[in-house]
Order: C-alpha cells, then sequence, then structure tokens
C-alpha cells in the first residue's frame, strides 16, 4: 500500500518538533517485533510537517531500503538443507527479523513521501555528515541524528548507518550486507555447533574493511541515491527562495571540512566517483543521476563556500579520462543556468591551458597578478586572514556580507585566443582538444546571450562570432573529433544572432 501524501500548510523548520515519545514508542514496537511494514504504516500514519521524523527511524528505513532480497542460490541452497527437529522454526523465526522486499519497498515509499511532507534538513540531517560551517544554526546539529534504543534488530543494523563518515559510504557496495542465518551443521553439537554456524557468516564490518576499491553504488542503492539527490534538489530551491545564491547547504555537510579554519571546502573524490559511476551506466535514469548530482556540485561552487580551484582541479581530472563523446555529452546535459555556464568556462579555460593550481578563487590565472605573501601565524592567531585586512578574507561563514562567487568576466578576446590556442597542454588527445573548444565557443556564446542586458559587449561581434565559428570548424577537420549535428546547429545560430 503505497504511502499517503500530507497537506503540508506550513514548511519552516522552527515548526517541525521531534516526534513525540508516545508516537516512537508505537513504531518502535512494531520493529522490537519484525513487523516492518507494520511499523512503517504506522509511521505514515502519524507523518505531518508540524512534526519531523524520528532521526533513528530514518536510519532505520534506509536501511530497511537498502537491505538486499534473497539471491536464487541462497534460495537453492536452503531448499537442500535437512533440518534437526526444531531447528527450522528457530531459522524461520530468525529470518522474520530481517525486512522483505515488500518491507524494502515500502520504505522507500515513505522516504519519500517524507521528503514532500518535511523540510529538507529535517530528514537528511539524520544521515552521517560532517559539521556544518562555523556559524550556521540551522543547517545540522547533532541533536538531529537522534539515539537508537537497540531494542530492536533492525535498530542495532542501522547503528553502522549512524557511525558512517558521511551519506555516500553508506551507498558503498556491501555497505548494507543480507544476513543469512545458516542451520547449525549436524555434525557438531552444543556450543561448538552454534559457534560454527556464527564464523559462517562474515560480518559487514570484516566485508568493509576488507576491500577498499567496492564500486561506489550498490546495485541496491540507486533508489536511496536518487532520494538523497532529490533532497538536496528540494535544499537548494529553499535557499534560493531565500535570497541566496543557489546551492545546498546540506551537500556543504557531505564534503570534509578543511584542517584550516580559513579555507573552503574541497575533498569532492567521494561525489566525483559517484558522479562517474553514475553516469557510466547504461541505463538512462542512473545516468541522469550522475548529471544531477554534478549540477548540484556546481551551483555550490557558485558561492565562496568551497575551495574553486581545487574542485575544477578534480572535476578535470576525472572528466579528462572519458572519450571526447562522452564529455560532450556529459556537459551538455547539464541546465543552461549562469552559474553552470560560468563553471563550464572555467573548466574548459583550465582543460586548454593546464593552468588549474594556477586559478585563484575567480576561476582566473593568478601568475600574471602580483601575490601577496603569507605572514608567519602567531600564537593565538587562527589565521593569515586575522592579519591584512588587505587580503580578502572568504566567506566561510553563512554570517558573512555575501557568500555569492564572483567570477572573473572573460572577455571575447580571451575567449578565441583559447579556441585559436595550438598548444593545448592539458589535452593530449587532440579529438579532446577540438571538443573542448567547440564546447568553450559555445559555452561562452550562450552566457553571453543570458549577461547581454545587464553587461553589453560590443566586442563580440559579428567578426568575433565568425572567426570563432571557423576556427572551431578548422580545428575539428584537423583531428579525428568531426563536430555533431547539435554542434554545427548552436554554431550555426551563434552566427546567425
Amino acid at each position: 500500500m503505497p504511502p499517503r501524501l500530507a497537506v503540508v500548510h506550513n514548511n519552516r523548520p522552527d515548526v517541525e518538533r521531534v516526534m513525540p515519545a508516545y508516537q516512537r514508542g508505537l513504531v518502535d514496537n512494531c520493529f522490537e517485533e519484525g513487523q516492518y511494514e507494520a511499523g512503517i504504516m504506522v509511521l505514515d500514519q502519524l507523518r505531518s510537517a508540524r512534526y519531523r521524523p524520528w532521526g533513528p527511524h530514518v536510519r532505520q528505513l534506509v536501511y530497511i531500503a537498502l537491505y538486499p532480497p534473497q539471491s536464487h542460490s541462497e534460495a537453492r541452497g536452503l531448499g537442500n538443507v535437512r533440518f534437526e527437529p526444531g531447528s527450522l522454526g528457530n531459522l524461520l523465526s530468525e529470518q522474520r527479523l530481517y525486512p522483505s522486499p515488500s518491507d524494502t519497498q515500502a520504505a522507500l515509499n515513505l522516504l519519500t513521501a517524507f521528503s514532500v511532507t518535511n523540510t529538507p534538513a529535517a530528514i537528511f540531517c539524520a544521515l552521517p555528515h560532517y559539521p556544518a560551517p562555523s556559524g550556521d544554526t540551522a543547517t545540522c546539529t547533532t541533536v538531529d541524528m537522534g539515539e537508537e534504543d537497540e531494542d530492536s534488530e533492525i535498530s542495532r543494523q542501522s547503528l553502522r548507518i549512524r557511525n558512517a563518515k558521511d551519506c555516500w559510504t553508506i551507498l558503498k557496495e556491501t555497505f548494507v550486507q543480507r544476513i543469512v542465518e545458516k542451520p547449525p551443521s549436524p555434525k557438531r553439537k552444543g556450543r561448538s555447533r552454534k559457534r560454527a554456524a556464527r564464523e559462517d557468516t562474515a560480518s559487514p564490518a570484516q566485508e568493509d574493511n576488507a576491500d577498499h576499491s567496492l564500486n561506489p553504488i550498490s546495485q541496491y542503492a540507486w533508489p536511496i541515491l536518487d532520494w538523497i539527490i532529490d533532497l538536496l534538489e528540494r535544499d537548494e530551491v529553499a535557499i534560493e527562495r531565500s535570497g541566496q545564491p543557489r546551492h545546498s547547504p546540506l551537500l556543504l555537510t557531505q564534503i570534509p571540512p578543511p584542517r584550516t579554519t580559513t579555507g573552503g571546502r574541497w575533498d569532492v573524490e567521494v561525489i566525483l566517483e559517484i558522479i562517474m559511476c553514475a553516469f557510466q551506466q547504461t541505463d538512462a535514469k542512473r545516468r541522469s543521476l550522475g548529471i544531477r548530482l554534478l549540477a548540484l556540485l556546481i551551483n555550490l561552487t557558485s558561492t565562496t563556500l568551497v575551495d574553486l580551484p581545487m574542485i575544477l582541479n578534480a572535476v578535470s581530472n576525472h572528466i579528462s579520462s572519458l572519450p571526447s563523446d562522452g564529455i560532450a555529452a556529459l556537459l551538455a546535459a547539464l541546465p543552461p543556468s549562469r552559474a553552470v555556464l560560468q563553471f563550464k568556462l572555467a573548466l574548459y579555460k583550465s582543460l586548454i591551458t593546464a593552468h588549474v593550481g594556477n586559478l585563484d578563487s575567480t576561476g582566473t590565472d593568478s601568475r600574471s597578478q602580483g601575490r601577496l605573501q603569507p605572514r608567519p601565524v602567531r600564537r593565538g592567531q587562527s589565521s593569515l586572514y586575522n592579519q591584512d585586512s588587505s587580503i580578502p578574507k572568504p566567506a566561510t561563514e553563512l554570517n558573512s556580507v555575501s557568500i555569492t562567487r564572483k567570477y572573473a568576466v572573460m572577455s571575447p578576446s580571451e575567449a578565441l585566443s583559447l579556441i585559436k590556442d595550438s598548444g593545448s597542454p592539458g589535452l593530449p588527445r587532440p579529438e579532446l582538444a577540438s571538443q573542448i573548444k567547440v564546447e568553450l565557443a559555445l559555452t561562452y556564446w550562450m552566457l553571453r546571450r543570458q549577461i547581454a542586458q545587464e553587461d553589453p559587449n560590443v566586442e563580440w561581434d559579428e567578426r568575433v562570432q565568425t572567426e570563432a565559428l571557423y576556427s572551431c570548424a578548422s580545428i575539428a577537420a584537423k583531428t579525428d573529433g568531426d563536430l555533431t549535428a547539435r554542434d554545427l546547429d548552436q554554431l550555426g545560430n551563434m552566427l546567425s544572432t
């Protein structure tokens, strides 16, 4: 039975109180008996915009949603076993403590319903996360995690989610494994027989530590990844409505904070691994999850809360391994928002010039500018930004004047120079260089059209358009990377407008 959709009258965080203890107890009683679908139905009936779901319940729902179904080999093996008197009943009793496929679907439905009823933070903050930036008291706190009572088997198992580093960890292959209760061997007796049954089943923690090269997304974790991305996108919309640049503070809590207190967050390797894994799937819906997550990451770079040069470097390292048509398909699928177009321009420039390490926080090459030398940090001083007011302080705190990143404006002559650049040290493959330069021309043209009313630039005239068009066509003709029909159409539009 799919969960009902509650009517949301007021979705402000300050009216979402914690679910009362007696209501939580009704759900806990069902889960303790292994009646997961019944407990989920009770929790669905208690769902309200006035009360946020209890953190342990959210984690238990996620665990149930991630729980793998019974494999064919497991079912066949169980059918061939000869049970001793009483052992079959004990085994079936143990199996009822673990979720069934119908429980898994019910948990997924309820998690989706919660994302409609409640605010993203009320749900997302139950997942493992890093501390929010200094000064941000509205995103996630330790109180949001809640304390498990550990009276039920599912509650004890979901502790692994609470103890994980971030929400990406719980998506990994083998993070949630099916617990197989094997019947005791008839050849052993007493305590030794029970010990053998325990030893036959490896613990999830042992499996997790055994292999660090696991797939970043389990085959059963795709629906949960979709749910996580949906929450982050809803968070973006709410933040944009409040007057801030479109970004997700909840996504920021899934990026490790820097070791110093002054820089933006930059370690997005795990996120990029998930993006690349999703985009390389044959299923169109799974590929779209990678594109949506990349768009979320790019929107976050439109703020000064993250380190743009470091993220540009990480993104370029990952996408440069793709074939040229794969890069074009990935970046072309992104929404043509101003933030995305600005990021793409900075990315193309870094790929063409291989100057990522020399880009400053605005995406411009800092080698031609005079650099301020950092002074030694004295005891009691937190950072060099407290010592010299002439050094721009990054807005790592949400109570700063503005967190909007101001990209340097690329002039048409600079764009044309990059298109004509024959060196391209950052692009060893000729066909890749061709495709990136075509994409740079198209991206620049789209961005200039968006900001034409705010900042008219007479230099981008028909002569520059024509020269850019024929430069791209000439580059493509000299390499194996032919222009696609999309490229020709958009370059034709660029020439005619």
